[in-house]
């Protein structure tokens, strides 16, 4: 079982971000909680993830992925979202198309064909806007075709899996109302309450989160998280992570649904590590008493993170040499 959810997060800041989240399970007459489901693409203004049958879903990611990478124009990011879509749609009717069971003495290829469906979106910088579909093979007509979502008040989250999308939806209207919705990481909290559930019909869909953002500036980033709770391991794409990997990621709690904190309340004092230019976006970071500001958005985030980074590897070489200096002294 699956469940993959796609909904516009409305920042404190007052920012938009297109978030992708989805559960880690795979199953195939096993389960393994350690499965890929969503997806980067060779360009960085979007994501797709799946929901239904791995053998029939994984064929069709990879090769659209091989394809982008393999083309200029789709690859190029001044190609529009509309035109990967219409690719997308292309190609996964031509694999679906090719599907071939008369060795199996199945004659169920349209139930074949329809067993994965997926969610495309990214941003649209020709329009100034997330866009966001649904890809389903549509038995009628015999071809992949997609569902365009608004994200509006209607239909705030894309839902896709095996629990209905309409009562997921009354569940959220249940805690966020049913006008002028403004999401946070709401739709994430049920989705790990999905997950945490162990009894049916959703104690299918498991494993650890994963997460996407898509930024109005045409990137997309990856995030991991904390699981099975904040004292859990650290995980990123379903798998547990362990040892120097920790340092390129950043991680969700999953018992808030908010990026943890990593660093340092206090302004430290790393003056003479950096240059003048680090050393403005370091006091930038921090207020008139040297406290961290709790308004800085991601990237700023990122960025103080890879300083200080950068300022512990400086101070680690320093004590190397004194400690060699110290040994090689008679």
């Amino acid at each position: 079982m699956t469940l993959c959810a796609v909904w516009i997060r409305h920042t404190p800041a007052g920012d938009q971000e297109l978030v992708f989240a989805t559960d880690s399970c795979l199953s195939a007459g096993e389960r393994w909680e350690a499965g890929v489901k969503l997806f980067e693409l060779p360009r960085r203004d979007c994501f797709i993830c799946f929901a239904g049958e791995t053998n029939r879903a994984y064929p069709m990611i990879l090769n659209l992925i091989q394809t982008i990478n393999t083309s200029p124009a789709l690859k190029n990011p001044q190609t529009d979202l509309l035109d990967i879509l219409n690719h997308t749609k292309s190609l996964f009717t031509d694999l679906a198309q090719a599907i071939d069971l008369s060795e199996l003495s199945r004659p169920d290829y349209d139930d074949a064909r329809s067993e994965a469906q997926f969610i495309f979106g990214g941003w649209r910088w020709q329009t100034s806007e997330f866009s966001v579909w649904r890809l389903f093979y549509d038995l009628k007509q015999e071809v992949f075709t997609a569902q365009r979502y608004f994200l509006d008040d209607s239909q705030p989250v894309c839902f896709i899996g095996d629990l209905e999308s309409d009562d997921l939806i009354l569940e959220l209207y249940e805690e966020v109302g049913i006008k002028d919705i403004k999401l946070d990481m709401q739709p994430l909290k049920l989705l790990i309450n999905k997950i945490r559930d162990t009894s049916l019909p959703s104690s299918g869909i498991r494993g650890a989160p994963q997460i996407g953002k898509v930024y109005r500036s045409g990137n997309c980033k990856v995030f991991g998280i904390l699981w099975q709770s904040s004292n859990g391991k650290p995980h990123y794409q379903g798998r547990p992570i362990v040892g120097i990997q920790n340092l390129v990621h950043q991680y969700f709690d999953p018992d808030t649904c908010e990026l943890i904190n990593n660093l340092p309340d206090k302004k430290p004092d790393i003056v003479k590590f950096l240059h003048n230019d680090e050393i403005s976006f370091v006091n930038l970071c921090y207020n008139e008493v040297d406290n961290l500001k709790v308004d800085l958005n991601e990237f700023q985030r990122g960025k103080l993170h890879e300083i200080l980074r950068q300022v512990a590897y400086e101070q680690f070489l320093t004590t190397v040499k004194i400690i060699e200096q110290t040994e090689a002294q008679p």
